[in-house]
């Protein structure tokens, strides 16, 4: 689901898209960087967990996080770096709702003593597979993103 730019990513209130008005919550900043997943997610159809990589590297970025609480992942495009997967990538300036569920962590992959730590939502509805959209993460995979958490 693909939510319109915010002029301000944090704060809360109504925004302005076209001759819409679109209600937000409070949201939170949860980390920037270039999004990824492991293809654990792909082969098992989960697709549940997303982990940040810095600009020029493939080191993790780390992320701040509360895990345990309800709510919304979304991500809004900073930086267009082409994606690799998918000619219909999220344009700068989008935001797009991942997932909704309960906001956990787990380790995406592991390198030695270099750890990336990935976050996720776990739906209510108790569903094993697409906690995420897999379309909506192929449009954002490999983009530099904010990601944001809207807690219910």
């Amino acid at each position: 689901m693909v939510v319109a730019g915010f002029a301000r990513p944090l704060a809360t209130g109504a925004r302005r898209t076209g001759e819409t008005e679109i209600e937000m919550g409070t949201l939170e900043e949860i980390g920037v960087g270039r999004l990824s997943r492991t293809s654990a997610e792909r082969h098992t159809d989960r697709y549940g967990l997303i982990w940040l990589a810095g600009d020029d590297n493939n080191e993790p970025v780390e992320m701040t996080v509360e895990p345990g609480r309800n709510g919304a992942l979304l991500v809004e495009v900073i930086e267009d770096y082409g994606s690799r997967y998918y000619e219909d990538a999220a344009p700068v300036g989008a935001t797009v709702q991942l997932g909704t569920g309960e906001l956990f962590t787990e380790v995406a992959w592991s390198r030695g003593d270099v750890v990336a730590t990935g976050v996720g939502v776990k739906p209510a509805d108790g569903r094993e597979t697409n906690w995420m959209d897999p379309m909506d993460l192929l449009r954002v995979h490999n983009q530099k993103v904010r990601v944001l958490f809207e807690p219910f």
